[in-house]
């Protein structure tokens, strides 16, 4: 199972151009020898990038492409592009390289439905947390093109956390300045349970809302 990958449409937004052509780039330099170590990187991304600017170049790429994406998502807050951040890295390290441990390493939840692997569909619907919503938008891309799912998605989109959002994250040991995801912040991003969203998505989309409660 581990090595089935989804099916994607040519790109249909420019999020899937930029999920689509990293992806692509990578699978060439591993056809040209590229040991698949280094494509994939560290199983956790790097996140200081996204904290502060000059901490990207140092990071693995799939990291800065990510850090890159979510920083563009100007309307959620601190928690959830963490969050995001987690979910597309995670999802983009399986993709390029489908063995046993990157895809071991992808919550249970976030692993690919029959639809996923069987249709076609859009790069960035394999990214939403909910695998009925997921199978919802691709039933039906029609009805939600990118911009009207993600604007609302981006501003309603809630990860719960008790503690104070920079509690989400903690120092390296090594005083570079650079910091690490909290492992207790971790779990909660991995845990679907506390991925919800608000009140303004559940008006919009009220079948999606049933979807993620299937």
């Amino acid at each position: 199972m581990y090595n089935i990958l989804p099916k994607h449409l040519a790109a249909t937004c420019p999020l899937d151009q930029i999920l689509i052509d990293f992806l692509t780039s990578r699978r060439l330099l591993a056809a040209q020898g590229t040991p698949i170590t280094t494509l994939v990187g560290p199983p956790k991304p790097s996140i200081s990038g996204l904290l502060n600017p000059k901490f990207k170049t140092a990071a693995h790429a799939a990291s800065r492409v990510m850090v890159d994406v979510v920083s563009t998502f100007k309307d959620t807050n601190l928690r959830e592009q963490l969050g995001f951040l987690y979910i597309m890295y995670a999802t983009m390290r399986w993709q390029i390289a489908p063995d046993q441990e990157t895809f071991e390493n992808l919550p249970l939840w976030l692993r690919p439905t029959v639809l996923q692997v069987m249709v076609p569909h859009a790069a960035w619907i394999d990214n939403i947390p909910w695998p009925g919503v997921r199978d919802h938008l691709i039933q039906n891309p029609v009805k939600y093109p990118f911009r009207d799912f993600s604007e609302t998605y981006a501003r309603c989109a809630r990860l719960s956390w008790p503690f104070e959002p920079e509690d989400a994250v903690m120092p390296k040991s090594d005083d570079s300045g650079e910091v690490l995801m909290n492992p207790l912040f971790e779990k909660h991003v991995r845990t679907l349970g506390c991925w919800s969203v608000g009140e303004p998505f559940k008006e919009r989309f009220p079948e999606l809302a049933v979807a993620m409660k299937s």
